[in-house]
């Protein structure tokens, strides 16, 4: 499995550029990589200029970390949305 590093990752896009199954888009100015997509070639890990990709091990199926990071996404979208709300209040 592939990681991201988001603190390192600069999202200039080569990775999603790179990859050859699409399981890399470059979201919110990020790098976000979609596991089930993932043949984990690491083309996406020696491009990076930052080293942000790195393989992982995982005692947890992938289809358990996806759906996982699913939920988390869906959670962030929310606390986002909860965010947009507060700032445009006190614009």
């Amino acid at each position: 499995m592939l990681s991201v590093d988001v603190f390192s990752c600069l999202g200039c896009g080569a990775c999603e550029r790179v990859c050859p199954t699409g399981a890399i888009k470059v979201i919110m100015g990020k790098a976000s990589i979609n596991t089930s997509l993932c043949k984990e070639c690491l083309l996406c890990a020696k491009i990076c200029p930052r080293s942000a990709i790195k393989k992982i091990k995982s005692s947890y199926s992938l289809k358990d970390i996806h759906t996982q990071i699913q939920k988390i996404e869906k959670e962030v979208a929310l606390i986002r949305k909860k965010l947009n709300r507060i700032t445009k209040s006190k614009i």
